[in-house]
């Protein structure tokens, strides 16, 4: 499985909060009011590997302090970019770019891939278009 942005943002709150993922809704399943059906297991639950490969990519992942603690700051304790920044004394451009090469560098170590903030910019602003 590849692992994008959007994923590796939406896991990044577990790191530190163990129970966080039981809020998580798995897409694949039925809805309550559904009758009981066999399970389509081409679409199992993978929620707890990913668990597991975010907190591994953590721990193996080579960012700074800087970078761990902005992530720290806006995906576990839920500031806003503009409070992580007046903490660290910097300006929120600088936790943004901060949180961008975090998520980034998370996103490639989950891959298997090496982070190269240019390719990486230049992805992203091709898909706001």
């Amino acid at each position: 499985m590849s692992y994008d942005r959007a994923t590796v943002e939406r896991l990044i709150p577990t790191i530190w909060d163990r129970t966080y993922a039981y809020g998580m809704a798995n897409p694949y399943a039925p809805d309550p009011d559904m009758p009981k059906s066999k399970p389509n297991v081409s679409h199992g639950n993978t929620l707890f590997a990913h668990l597991i490969d975010v907190r591994t990519a953590w721990d193996k992942a080579t960012l700074n302090d800087d970078e761990r603690r902005a992530m720290l700051l806006y995906y576990a304790v839920d500031l806003t970019q503009e409070a992580v920044a007046a903490y660290e004394g910097v300006s929120q451009q600088t936790i943004s770019a901060r949180l961008f090469t975090g998520v980034g560098q998370l996103a490639a170590e989950l891959n298997g891939t090496e982070f190269i903030e240019e390719e990486a910019e230049l992805d992203a602003s091709a898909s706001v278009c």
